[in-house]
């Protein structure tokens, strides 16, 4: 497992506050590597989760990021690798990582389902000598929704959308990991998709954790092609 800790959408003012001031980052970075360094299942440890980085906040960003690994690598005899789950595959701190990690959803919030290859082809370019680990990626759909692999929110069009993505991710050897969002539907926060009582239908299950829609099968039967 990725032992995350819990720095999710900070924007460049928070940032800095934890880095200049406060400190509550860094210090949950180093309680989770002294509370969690003697599992064995721990094999990377992650800093944040879709943090903001403004056009001029980069420096602001890589401070902080750094801030966070030091602790954790002071404390952890291991020397386990770090890593992020950036929200852009453009990370401006992505030299700082041990395991380079980005959140994707071509196809569905931005962009084609076949801009990933070239996306991830980018990010190795740049960092030749870093494993890529796609932290999350997915779609959605209404369970017991048939049609078309082209009409969003059918299931066809979320086992589509994960297969391509498969497809893509493991065919380049220097990925070394894939994760899908998400095992199951879940209760968001509020006002999230009120239509459907603020439940997320991007699970491979559905609410009652047992239906199965047509991208459990997908994940399942999912096979590298090397």
């Amino acid at each position: 497992m990725m032992d995350d800790t819990d720095n999710m959408w900070l924007n460049t003012d928070q940032q800095r506050l934890q880095t200049e001031s406060y400190g509550l980052s860094r210090a949950m970075a180093a309680t989770t590597a002294w509370n969690q360094h003697n599992h064995p299942s721990v094999i990377l440890w992650g800093l944040q989760n879709e943090s903001e980085i403004d056009p001029g906040g980069a420096p602001v960003y890589r401070a902080w990021l750094q801030d966070m690994k030091d602790a954790i690598t002071a404390v952890d005899l291991q020397d386990r690798p770090v890593t992020w789950a950036s929200s852009t595959t453009n990370d401006p701190a992505f030299e700082l990582a041990d395991v380079i990690g980005f959140n994707e959803y071509f196809g569905y919030f931005y962009g084609d389902n076949e801009d990933l290859g070239p996306a991830i082809d980018g990010v190795h370019s740049r960092h030749p000598d870093k494993p890529i680990l796609i932290t999350e990626n997915g779609s959605w759909s209404y369970l017991g929704r048939r049609g078309s692999t082209e009409e969003a929110g059918t299931e066809d069009w979320q086992a589509a959308n994960l297969d391509s993505h498969w497809r893509q991710a493991s065919a380049r050897p220097f990925v070394a990991g894939y994760t899908h969002w998400v095992l199951k539907d879940y209760k968001q926060r509020l006002g999230y998709n009120m239509d459907l009582n603020g439940i997320s239908v991007m699970g491979l299950l559905g609410w009652d954790s047992e239906t199965r829609r047509l991208a459990y099968d997908v994940y399942r039967d999912a096979q590298l092609p090397y």
